[in-house]
């Protein structure tokens, strides 16, 4: 009988250390999963500004074509 119960008990023992091998694993992928992420969102944040820089630099340019179209059309009328 306390054969059985060890026997039983090793079982036991042998499923506890599979999942808590298995819950390092799982620990382990989710880091790797959260830094990966990270990188995605810096990534992200990254092409927003180079985005917002390109648009800034449009204004800029489009600001600039409409002051010469002005004064070209202005010395056309002179």
């Amino acid at each position: 009988r306390l054969q059985a119960e060890c026997n039983h008990l090793r079982t036991q023992l042998e499923g506890l250390n599979r999942t808590a091998n298995e819950t390092v694993e799982n620990a382990r992928q989710l880091a790797e999963l959260q830094s990966k992420a990270q990188e995605l969102y810096d990534e992200k944040l990254k092409i927003e500004r180079e985005r917002d820089g390109v648009r800034a630099e449009y204004t800029q340019t489009r600001t600039k074509a409409d002051e010469m179209m002005h004064d070209i059309t202005r010395l056309q009328e002179e």
